[in-house]
């Protein structure tokens, strides 16, 4: 019941961006599992780029977010909020997945009614859905700050800028002593 109740307000939000919903498309037929600390979410992405409900497949990937990634909503942690988003099955399927739904704009969708009482519950959804937009979003940016730092400290292919000012002031240095070196032997001749 939950989940139908997510899996119809994602798909409003779908509706309301066209941009998104196309990037969604190029991902049609492939099934994602978001283990949120309350519930999961089981969706198939549609080939029209909306999600559906779907229980009985195993997912091509599964994205956990645990309750103890909730702290960055507080306290705006990113490493420790990216190291407890837990991956499994198609990693480049959740990356594209989570890049996708970070294009999300939810601005003024909610408000399309006359009643009071859903004024009220459309302000908490939305503050509720633009921090997990904005979640994606940051998973998003330190997937890619994670990659950049490990290919230039753990796997040491790239040089940082310290390192390269300690090498070329050795090579001066050498450079210096090896004029030296020729002055003294003229000296000698």
């Amino acid at each position: 019941m939950l989940s139908s109740l997510v899996i119809k307000a994602f798909n409003l939000i779908l509706n309301a961006n066209p941009q998104t919903q196309t990037k969604l498309k190029k991902l049609a037929t492939k099934l994602i599992e978001l283990k949120l600390p309350l519930f999961t979410i089981n969706v198939i992405i549609a080939p029209d780029g909306t999600f559906e409900s779907e229980d009985c497949v195993p997912a091509d990937c599964s994205i956990t977010i645990p309750i103890s990634s909730s702290s960055y909503f507080l306290h705006h942690n990113q490493v420790q909020a990216f190291q407890n988003l837990l991956i499994q099955g198609d990693k480049n399927l959740a990356q594209d997945f989570i890049m996708i739904l970070a294009t999300l704009d939810i601005s003024n969708i909610l408000y399309q009614h006359n009643s009071p009482t859903l004024g009220i519950l459309s302000i908490k959804i939305e503050k509720t859905l633009k921090q997990i937009i904005n979640y994606a979003q940051l998973i998003n940016k330190n997937a890619s700050l994670s990659t950049s730092q490990y290919i230039q400290y753990e796997a040491q292919v790239i040089v940082d800028k310290y390192q390269i000012d300690n090498f070329c002031n050795q090579v001066d240095e050498l450079k210096e002593k090896t004029d030296l070196l020729a002055l003294r032997i003229e000296r000698i001749k």
